[in-house]
């Protein structure tokens, strides 16, 4: 995929388009090492937008983190952490009084999810929280009985080993989830091709599916013989550690919040958040996924786009239903959305979407310097000397993006409005291409023809 996008890359003129003039406060690295302090249990407290149940559990148990003085974020967050100044010294957490934490919270039920919203809003911990509440609001934590002091432990373990990368870090995570949450609960995906327990599933494999994240990629990781590398024998080196380090977690006694399922349940479960955080890895997913076709719908009614956010995970029972040809084509589905989940930035509002693509670019710009260093080949893209990613969108949007959305958006027409968000990007980064043209056509300009 790397190496398509450096072809159109180089196909394009060197246009310098202005993406964000908050860029460089974007590329300043989030403090993954606050606490969540007593702080958020007043400013819950007071949430009149949050469901009883939920509100009181979010004010007693992510205090949870508070005992876990042990936890670390792990060896491979090392290096990031080396490479990016990050403040490590504890600090309590102030929200502000304004009732901002519980809009982003509400937010999370639409198409306009801002996961920067919810991360100011929270001081840097909208991962715990948003993964809290919406395991409570989807009653899945009822139904699975999942133990809610532990479960409110290890999220704030998972959202302590997201590395402070520019990209890869614990708002990506955040904004995942959300839009994971809204393909399941509106996109179509409920009841047909997820129960509760496959539901479960997906919230978790958003949760941790960067977890402990370097700002590497495999390519990379495979170059240098990096020790993920040599212990996954070069396969999806990092989605395999995301999922390993997520899991090893759980052996934790103070940590397991799965202990009340039946074991046939455990392996069912962690059998498929292996398989959707594995179908991440862009090397050898995304073109796969692009596969499934939109002929197996067997709704005879068309499906309601707006059911009530955070309602039960029956609330589909009294109409028809997409139903999937087999298991397999379950699995499939799941995995684009999760992997639609993962892009879901380029249907983000626009400001927010030139965000996460600034901080992409600025990830990849990091690795290409650690290249230079070490005397190593640059990658495609990652090369600060010349153009990066924000150069290359429409090539992305074409060979990777609209190909992915569309497909997905075909079998499930109720995440459309998904699409829609990605469509409306894409000609955003169409038009800069097309003022840049002239730019190149003009004579003596970047484009021009040499003596």
């Amino acid at each position: 995929m790397m190496d398509i996008l450096e072809a159109v890359l180089q196909s394009q003129p060197p246009a310098l388009p202005k993406i964000l003039a908050v860029r460089s406060c974007l590329q300043q690295s989030l403090d993954v090492y606050k606490p969540l302090q007593a702080d958020l249990t007043q400013r819950m407290a007071q949430a009149s937008h949050l469901d009883g149940e939920v509100r009181e559990a979010l004010m007693v148990q992510l205090l949870g983190r508070q005992d876990l003085g042990s936890s670390s974020p792990g060896p491979a967050c090392a290096a990031a952490k080396q490479e990016v100044d990050i403040l490590c010294a504890p600090a309590q957490l102030h929200l502000a009084a304004d009732g901002s934490v519980e809009a982003c919270l509400v937010s999370a039920g639409t198409w306009t999810f801002d996961a920067f919203a919810l991360t100011q809003a929270t001081e840097g911990h909208p991962l715990s929280v948003l993964a809290y509440w919406l395991l409570h609001q989807s009653g899945l934590a009822a139904w699975a009985q999942l133990d809610q002091v532990k479960l409110a432990r290890w999220l704030c373990c998972i959202e302590d080993g997201y590395c402070a990368n520019p990209y890869h870090n614990r708002s990506h995570a955040a904004d995942v989830l959300q839009t994971m949450h809204m393909l399941l609960t509106r996109g179509g995906l409920v009841p047909g091709y997820a129960d509760q327990q496959s539901m479960l599933a997906a919230y978790l494999a958003a949760v941790c599916h960067d977890y402990q994240h370097i700002g590497r990629t495999n390519d990379y990781l495979v170059q240098t013989q990096d020790e993920l590398a040599l212990r996954y024998n070069d396969r999806s080196p990092m989605e395999n550690h995301h999922l390993a380090a997520a899991w090893s977690l759980l052996r934790v006694p103070q940590l397991n919040f799965l202990q009340a399922l039946p074991q046939p349940a455990w392996d069912r479960l962690r059998k498929l958040v292996i398989e959707l955080v594995l179908g991440t890895d862009k090397a050898g997913g995304v073109l796969g996924l692009h596969t499934i076709g939109p002929s197996t719908a067997s709704s005879d009614s068309p499906q309601d786009p707006h059911p009530v956010v955070g309602s039960s995970c029956n609330s589909h029972s009294e109409r028809k239903v997409l139903q999937p040809l087999s298991e397999q084509d379950k699995l499939i589905s799941l995995q684009m959305a999760l992997k639609c989940s993962d892009l879901g930035h380029l249907a983000a509002p626009l400001p927010v979407h030139l965000a996460w693509v600034s901080r992409l670019e600025a990830e990849f710009f990091l690795q290409g310097d650690v290249e230079r260093a070490d005397g190593l080949p640059l990658s495609p893209l990652c090369d600060r000397t010349k153009q990066g990613i924000t150069k290359s969108q429409v090539g992305f949007f074409d060979f990777v993006a609209l190909p992915l959305f569309n497909n997905f958006a075909a079998r499930f027409t109720a995440a459309k409005p998904l699409l829609a968000g990605v469509m409306r990007n894409y000609r955003h980064w169409q038009a800069q291409a097309a003022a840049a043209e002239p730019e190149r056509r003009t004579p003596g300009g970047p484009g021009a023809a040499r003596a």
